[in-house]
């Protein structure tokens, strides 16, 4: 009687290893994705936060008649009066408010806000015009 070989033939080796490379290519892309969606979820949170903080302190009466932060990036926080309001790390914000009071009227206002994390594929984005609201979600 002849010893038999206790091996893999070098065709099992190759589906082994064929099956693994697929599996891993299937396992980066999802992580890929997966951490694209962390970073775009932390700057739609940062957005909604400051959304609501623009809306409500920004429309008071008592409010500043300008306000304007230029590409503020985090972690940090917004200047007065939305200073309750912290940027995640890599989040960059832009905001610009003006109101004009004409003749004891209503104010007109123009709000644009802009949020992004540096590493995300998404970017938010709000424009008001007198009260018309206007959202965006722009794939960068």
């Amino acid at each position: 009687m002849h010893e038999r070989n206790k091996g893999f033939t070098f065709v099992e080796v190759l589906v082994v290893l064929s099956v693994t490379a697929v599996l891993l290519t299937i396992a980066v892309a999802n992580l890929k994705n997966f951490s694209d969606q962390s970073v775009d979820s932390s700057a739609q949170s940062d957005y909604r936060n400051i959304k609501l903080a623009v809306l409500d302190a920004l429309t008071r009466p008592d409010a500043p008649e300008r306000y304007m932060v230029n590409r503020l990036e985090g972690p940090a926080r917004l200047p007065e009066p939305l200073t309750a309001i912290q940027l995640s790390n890599g989040v960059q914000a832009s905001i610009l408010f003006d109101s004009r009071r004409r003749n004891n009227n209503r104010p007109q206002t123009n709000t644009s806000i802009e949020v992004f994390h540096l590493d995300g594929t998404k970017s938010f984005r709000l424009t008001e015009v007198n009260g018309t609201i206007s959202e965006q979600v722009i794939n960068r």
